[in-house]
């Protein structure tokens, strides 16, 4: 299996650790307070997931690894380090319930009973975009429908986002 980012990592494990256990450096709230708030949701959400399942999902989107490609679909990038062994995994929304393809691979039926790192990183990068619109509709002008580049400060896991 591959290192892990050292960079990315060890931020990835601040972050958990701040939000699961409220041990927190006070640069990493004041730097990343909303990717904070977001996986503190994520937490409430799944209290019973392991540090290990938060890390994976903070980290993946540290290391830049989702893209949207449609209203409801997304496909986070496979790692190596973090043992995936396909290059890409496709995440969508369906009857209101969050799939992963991960599901129909092998021992699918084992992970379809649990909710995949995939798809809690498709939820953190939500959060950031949802952040990010509410923070460029507090500063731009209704009628702006260009692209821009998102100002909030969980924006930067996001590439772009739209008004």
């Amino acid at each position: 299996m591959a290192r892990a980012r050292s960079s990315e990592s060890r931020l990835a494990w601040a972050l958990v650790r701040c939000a699961l256990h409220g041990r927190c450096d006070d640069r990493v709230v004041e730097e990343h307070g909303d990717l904070l708030d977001a996986l503190s949701e994520l937490q409430a959400s799944f209290p019973d997931k392991p540090a290990e399942w938060f890390y994976r999902a903070v980290y993946r989107l540290l290391a830049g690894k989702v893209e949207k490609v449609g209203n409801e679909h997304w496909l986070v990038k496979g790692l190596a380090e973090l043992g995936d062994t396909y290059p890409w995994y496709n995440v969508w929304i369906s009857g209101g319930r969050y799939r992963c393809d991960y599901f129909f691979r092998a021992y699918g039926y084992v992970r379809k009973a649990r909710i995949c790192s995939h798809i809690a990183t498709v939820m953190l990068y939500k959060a950031a975009e949802v952040a990010c619109r509410v923070s460029l509709k507090a500063t731009s002008p209704a009628s702006s429908f260009m692209k821009l580049t998102c100002l909030c400060e969980i924006s930067r896991y996001v590439q772009q986002c739209f008004i």
